[in-house]
């Protein structure tokens, strides 16, 4: 391989690495920050009361900010139609001990013959510990259900 070669090599390997590689904390001076996350969650709990039912899921990933855990307790109507609702409340918690809370709601919507389901919605981030003290922002989601095992993507801006 010539150095041309070598070198856009190199610069794809860096481009690549950039993107798994966590950003810096948020500081005051680095606000806004993009926060991105994927993260694979499981049902620890569930209980349902007629159509309502509170499930608690955990769930770990990478994002912007480094490996990321949640606690995501959710509230799902299954009366509503075509799409279930739901209400959330996640704890996003950091290596670094840092954390973030956000509510928020969406709609959960099933596939015809039942193999998954969709999830889409928003969440305002209300608090965050450590270096993203003060941290508030909206968060989009998408995700899919498939056999118990929601994965879920989070997008959206942090500002200080």
């Amino acid at each position: 391989m010539g150095t041309r070669g070598r070198i856009a090599a190199l610069a794809t390997l860096v481009a690549a690495l950039g993107s798994a590689v966590p950003l810096a904390q948020a500081a005051a001076s680095d606000c806004p920050t993009v926060f991105n996350a994927t993260i694979q969650y499981e049902l620890t709990s569930a209980s349902c009361t007629g159509s309502v039912c509170t499930f608690v899921f955990t769930g770990s990933g990478g994002s912007t900010l480094g490996p990321v855990t949640d606690t995501n307790v959710v509230v799902q109507d299954f009366w509503s139609t075509p799409c279930s609702t739901y209400t959330a409340e996640h704890t996003f918690s950091f290596a670094n001990g840092d954390t973030l809370t956000a509510v928020g709601s969406g709609t959960v919507c099933g596939v015809p013959g039942g193999l998954a389901s969709f999830i889409t919605g928003t969440s305002a981030v209300t608090s965050g510990t450590g270096t993203l003290e003060g941290a508030s922002g909206t968060l989009t989601d998408q995700g899919v259900i498939s056999q118990n095992a929601p994965v879920v993507r989070f997008h959206g801006t942090l500002d200080c």
